[in-house]
């Protein structure tokens, strides 16, 4: 038994906001790359996915098949 199941939502993507990062240094960018890989673990059960990073934001959207 799936103790979290998949709610039946249907939208074309989800906006992830993540604009107050704070880190030091120059590792932003390696932060921002791990959240997405992440985030596209945690969404494997819904099938493939396509996310795009920009300004502080991660946009996903499922992959349609061909």
């Amino acid at each position: 038994m799936n103790r979290f199941p998949l709610p039946d939502i249907r939208c074309n993507g989800v906006l992830c906001r993540y604009g107050e990062i704070a880190t030091k240094g120059r590792n932003r960018t390696t932060f921002e790359n791990r959240l997405q890989e992440a985030l596209r673990r945690a969404l494997r059960r819904v099938g493939k996915v396509r996310s795009v990073r920009e300004r502080g934001r991660l946009f996903i959207c499922p992959v349609q098949p061909d």
